[in-house]
């Protein structure tokens, strides 16, 4: 998995000489395969050495949070300096945290895991039947956990119960983040909510179509796009690259994937010569997000 995410053979032998480098490969591979892009895993590849230089996985021990707040805070303090600016300091220590936390909850190695929190039951039920039966990516699925616990947190401390939720609640609590969350913050939160009082209601925890009352702010659809190249552009881009020499060759057909197919970079990445079927003239692609195989024509010549 190394040869993935590190290109120099000297810094390779790095990071697998490296402490618990099994350990490390093994997450790897995990988010690999949940869908992580390139530059992600080159990040977290990089911190992960870093973690594993600072603690000890001898004798299956397990790490309690505080102990991996500690660690977090002397390797921010030793890795800042003065010139930088003073939220640096706090980045690091956020990164660093995030990193081993992820990393020993995947293999089994947090002491006291965090309380289930108020509605547990409820949430994993909803979870469960967006994986199994909707396919959701892991990704996704830690995205609604996290917006639904801000909502059911919010909810507990009005001692409030999903039965007798109604729409003027759920108004409420979108009215106590307004000045923090921009439109696409409320809207991605908007659209969790809605996905769980849909199910919410077929399971009878509260009125059938309260998910009906959920309503979102206007987004519209390139605000957040950057201005991109015209078509003529790309094709005198892809024309450039003719020629009989293997890099061009294969940067053509790097960009042809990028522009003609829509492929994303971690797809274009992952492609291997099996997944091109020369017979049928199909390209076949897995989908990370959506886990499910997909089947592409050959491009015959860009337009």
């Amino acid at each position: 998995m190394f040869e993935l995410v590190v290109k120099r053979r000297f810094h390779l032998e790095q990071y697998r000489a490296g402490p618990f480098a099994n350990e490390r490969e093994q997450y790897l591979t995990h988010l690999w395969q949940e869908g992580r892009s390139q530059s992600r895993l080159e990040f977290l590849n990089n911190l992960l050495l870093k973690v594993a230089s600072r603690i000890d996985l001898a004798g299956d021990r397990k790490f309690t949070p505080q102990e991996l707040v500690a660690l977090a805070e002397e390797w921010s303090r030793e890795t800042d300096k003065p010139t930088r600016n003073p939220h640096w300091r706090h980045a690091l220590k956020a990164d660093f945290l995030f990193v081993a936390s992820s990393w020993l909850r995947f293999l089994g190695l947090i002491a006291n895991p965090e309380s289930p929190g108020p509605f547990a039951q409820q949430l994993e039920e909803f979870l469960k039947y967006l994986k199994e039966e909707r396919g959701f990516a892991e990704t996704t699925l830690n995205n609604r956990r996290r917006s639904l616990k801000l909502f059911f947190h919010w909810l507990s401390k009005r001692d409030a119960s999903l039965a007798a939720i109604k729409p003027t609640d759920i108004t409420a609590f979108f009215f106590s983040r307004s000045q923090s969350w921009k439109r696409v913050t409320i809207s991605f939160h908007v659209q969790s909510l809605r996905s769980f009082f849909r199910f919410a209601g077929i399971r009878g925890w509260c009125m059938e179509n309260i998910a009906r009352t959920i309503e979102a702010p206007r987004l519209y659809t390139y605000e957040n796009l950057p201005q991109g190249p015209r078509w003529s552009d790309v094709q005198r881009l892809i024309e450039s690259m003719c020629g009989n020499i293997p890099v061009q060759i294969r940067n053509r057909a790097v960009v042809l994937l990028l522009a003609v197919y829509g492929f994303r970079i971690g797809e274009v990445c992952r492609l291997r010569l099996e997944d091109i079927d020369w017979e049928t003239e199909r390209i076949h692609l897995q989908r990370p997000k959506q886990r499910k195989l997909q089947e592409y024509p050959h491009c015959q010549r860009s337009r």
